[in-house]
């Protein structure tokens, strides 16, 4: 029987990726819309959305804070959200603290979406590049994160962006504005195990 969680993996396709993809600089806003866009028409008439959502209950530096966005249906949150580019090892740790369901309302999660993003380039002349948003680090704290709760699903998600270099225009005013949005890949965890993966968007190179 097909999870559920994997019934939504699957429709991640039907997203808006080409606002994603034709959107330059800190893209954080334009990412969280697409998504929550995305699950609202799944079911207009049941799904909500709660945009900067409420903590996760927990009082202690290091595991207190909020989410991007709660996925609910019928008023209940289902899903946790969030969006990174400049600190994804502790926002996917944070996914696993509001797993945790400190207080009732948010014990009812099934599933949450991390979605990375490439964030500072590297490298020097021609070599600069824009690393990719998925790295080993951040794959290996989705992993131990779906260990420590196994009966949740969380996808994990990927905007790679190219390096174009701009000597004039008004991409050229800043080198983060520099940053193509290229490739868009998820992967779906359970129980410390990819049991999916998916491309979403790939930029013509026609």
């Amino acid at each position: 029987m097909r999870s559920e969680s994997l019934f939504l993996f699957d429709d991640l396709h039907r997203a808006d990726w080409t606002t994603a993809a034709r959107t330059f600089g800190n893209d954080h806003a334009t990412l969280i819309g697409i998504l929550t866009q995305w699950w609202i028409r799944l079911s207009p008439s049941t799904h909500t959305v709660i945009e900067a959502g409420p903590t996760n209950g927990y009082r202690e530096k290091g595991k207190r804070g909020q989410c991007d966005a709660l996925f609910c249906s019928s008023d209940s949150p289902v899903g946790v959200l969030e969006v990174e580019g400049s600190r994804p090892i502790e926002t996917a740790l944070k996914i696993g603290y509001f797993f945790d369901g400190v207080y009732p309302e948010i014990q009812t999660l099934t599933f949450g979406i991390l979605l990375v993003y490439s964030y500072t380039p590297t490298g020097r002349g021609e070599h600069r590049i824009f690393p990719a948003a998925i790295t080993e680090r951040i794959a290996e704290t989705v992993c131990q994160v779906s260990r420590r709760h196994p009966e949740k699903e969380i996808v994990l998600l990927g905007l790679d962006k190219t390096y174009e270099r701009r000597r004039d225009g008004i991409r050229s005013r800043n080198e983060y504005y520099m940053g193509v949005p290229s490739l868009i890949q998820g992967q779906l965890w359970r129980n410390g195990i990819v049991e999916c993966k998916h491309t979403l968007y790939t930029r013509s190179t026609t």
